[in-house]
Order: structure tokens, then sequence, then C-alpha cells
């Protein structure tokens, strides 16, 4: 709802008469592997687009009890973001994105770091904890061969660690990343 919903109907508007008729545009329309916005030819003039994207660059643990420390999600997100970095997959590219937009002829509408919503950090942290898990042998390889120690060490270690990180979320610690919205219209 809001002065600007009309442009959030579903997540990609059309923004030609011929893309209308197809599926939205595929991400390597939109963007390049290392994030590297490419030709928008696909969007004719008065064409809406709504992009949502997380900022990977943000992840971070947040304690709702001060009691409650999150040492051990600060080290596995440390670890993970450090894994994505290695594999170029980081962030960074997210807030400039309504600059990358306008380069390519965009008139940005709205810009909004979605706000956080307690009713969402307990299913936001087990996602978030599904995916760490299902990372740690990747991590872990990543992690033994920068350190130069055997995997197996390191696998154990890093199963060790995402254990504590399960009991710190049992006991109040979130695991969050920021949520940008973006809506504009080719010019």
């Amino acid at each position: 709802t809001g002065k600007n919903a009309k442009y959030f109907a579903p997540h990609l508007l059309p923004v030609s008469s011929s893309r209308s008729r197809q599926a939205a545009p595929r991400s390597e329309e939109l963007t390049t592997s290392k994030g590297q916005f490419t030709d928008y030819t696909w969007a004719e003039p008065g064409g809406f687009l709504q992009w949502d994207e997380i900022d990977v660059g943000a992840y971070r643990s947040q304690s709702s009890d001060a009691a409650v420390p999150a040492k051990a999600s600060e080290q596995l997100i440390g670890y993970f973001l450090q894994y994505m970095r290695h594999l170029t997959l980081d962030s960074d590219w997210v807030s400039h994105l309504p600059t990358h937009l306008t380069l390519q002829g965009f008139e940005i509408i709205e810009w909004t770091k979605l706000q956080d919503h307690d009713a969402t950090y307990k299913l936001e942290t087990d996602d978030h904890l599904m995916v760490l898990e299902d990372q740690l042998p990747n991590i872990a390889v990543f992690m033994a061969e920068k350190a130069g120690r055997p995997c197996a060490e390191a696998r154990q270690d890093l199963e060790r660690l995402f254990r504590a990180v399960a009991r710190e979320t049992e006991r109040g610690v979130d695991l969050r990343m920021d949520w940008y919205c973006c809506v504009a219209r080719k010019c």
C-alpha cells in the first residue's frame, strides 16, 4: 500500500509490450556473475521495474538479550562472508543499485530499505541456519585451504561452531540481512 502501490503488483512488471507476453528477464540479462550491470535493451521507455535484493554484506547476528552473546554466530557469519567474497559473490553492488539503474536510463521512483519485523526474525533465522548448514562443506574446504590444514579438521570445527550457533539462536540470537526494494521507470 502507499502512494506507489500500483508499481508493486508482480515482482517484475513488464517493461515493454513484447516482454509482457514473455517471462521476466533472466538474471544474466540484468547483471553478470560479478554483479556488473549489463545492457537493458529489453526495457522500453515507460516500463517499470521492481527489484528486491538482499544485502549479504550486511549479514549479522543480533541478540535480543544482552546476557546472550552471539559470538559463535558472528564467527560463522564471518567465515561465510569470507567464502562468498572468495567466490566473488559479494553484494557490495546492492547499495549502488539506484546509481547503476540511473546510468542505464531509469528514473528511480522509490529506493527503500525494508523495515525489520519482529514476527519474521525466527523464520529468517531458520532460513539462514539451513543455508549455513548446507554450505558448511564448501566453507570447510575454503577455510582448510586458506589455513593449510586438513579439510576433515576444518569440517569438524565448523560443525561444532554450527551447533553453537544453533544453541545461540535457541536462546534469542537472530541472523539477519538487510532487504532493499527499488522501483524504477525506464525513461
